[in-house]
């Protein structure tokens, strides 16, 4: 039975690499065969090389499986990975990493062998279509265009991307355009442990992703000023700490236990995202069962939902972009759902009035 893998998700089974670092602050970086443990119980390596292709094509062989052609997908889809493993190169976040071999690993099974220069858009449509998940299938499919596109910059592709106009076609709309009430947001509150109001709290005065309030740390705080570096696209954002959130600040500080992040258990540990995830989806089920008890109004929203609150209920748009971090105010109008832009009827009073003129003039006439 072979081991399940623990790390190198991207990589086949049975196959990993070793990193080092040398003396000029270079990466080398080896592959290597992991052979079944003999009957000592010991381990044997056996090198591939430092080029992953060509990694991949000797453990194909070790395997007895067919060796993958240098034109299909998984081929450039290994070459790609390269690059965009090369942060300074690719300027790709971890997180955004870590989406795109999972999206990867759906993927890889039903286009890897085929050749890049043959893929159709039929061939997509028919993967969203068998896709349970539309609105992942739909992510997938612009992966794949993605890579369609860096492959045909490099010359690794020659026909057209076959994704164009494709995904306006798709089922499946991504776009989340919840807006949490604040009637909601304080049924929620009520069921929520101290942790997790303390995550709510600062989550929607500072409009800040799941993990960046996890993240937050006192010796953020400098001269009344909260300044966050965004995990996933390196934007510096500093905020004043005033009025709410400098209260929620402050009675976090008069507890007994206070620990190196602003949210914490009660033993100063910082709460992990899964922790996060299960807490609230525990208090959020319990407002359920208590709006639908009592007969009340209630829309479950996710807890990434708050940022999309904190900028809806910013006074303007700039205030919105500069809290949440955006480069563009094209994404800030995503989060946006302002309630207070009520677009008015036509009010056609100089029609109505030379319709009154016209009438008048046909009395005199008569």
């Amino acid at each position: 039975m072979i081991a399940r893998k623990t790390k190198y998700f991207d990589l086949p089974l049975r196959m990993t690499k070793r990193t080092r670092i040398k003396k000029d602050g270079s990466v080398s970086v080896w592959y290597y065969y992991e052979c079944p443990r003999d009957e000592y119980g010991k381990k044997k390596l056996i090198p591939l090389g430092k080029n992953l292709n060509e990694a991949k094509r000797k453990w194909a062989e070790i395997e007895g499986r067919p060796s993958i052609a240098q034109n299909s997908i998984e081929a450039v889809h290994g070459k790609y990975w390269e690059w965009a493993k090369d942060k300074k190169e690719s300027g790709l976040s971890d997180i955004t990493l870590k989406n795109y071999a999972a999206m990867w690993k759906m993927l890889s099974p039903v286009f890897g062998r085929m050749d890049i220069n043959a893929i159709k858009p039929a061939h997509l449509l028919r993967y969203h279509h068998e896709r349970s998940s539309k609105i992942s299938g739909k992510m997938e499919i612009r992966y794949l265009s993605m890579l369609f596109d860096w492959a045909r910059l490099r010359g690794y592709m020659t026909t057209p991307n076959p994704v164009t106009g494709l995904t306006r076609q798709l089922s499946g709309n991504s776009r989340r355009n919840i807006y949490v009430r604040d009637q909601d947001y304080d049924l929620v509150m009520q069921f929520a442990d101290r942790p997790l109001q303390d995550a709510m709290r600062i989550a929607y005065l500072t409009g800040q992703r799941p993990s960046d309030t996890l993240n937050m740390c006192w010796t953020d705080i400098k001269d009344n000023v909260l300044t966050i570096v965004q995990h996933k696209t390196g934007q510096t954002v500093r905020i004043a700490v005033t009025g709410e959130l400098e209260q929620v600040i402050n009675n976090i500080r008069q507890r007994n236990i206070v620990g190196k992040t602003l949210v914490c258990n009660q033993h100063g540990q910082p709460i992990r995202i899964n922790t996060l995830q299960t807490k609230f989806a525990r208090a959020r089920n319990l407002a359920i069962l208590y709006a639908e008890k009592n007969n009340l109004d209630f829309q479950p929203f996710q807890f990434r939902d708050l940022r999309a609150k904190a900028a809806s209920d910013s006074d303007t748009h700039s205030d919105a972009q500069k809290l949440l971090g955006h480069k563009q105010r094209s994404t800030t109008a995503i989060y946006r759902r302002d309630k207070k832009d009520v677009v008015q009827p036509v009010m056609s009073k100089h029609r109505l009035d030379m319709d009154t003129k016209n009438e008048n003039k046909k009395t005199v006439i008569n």
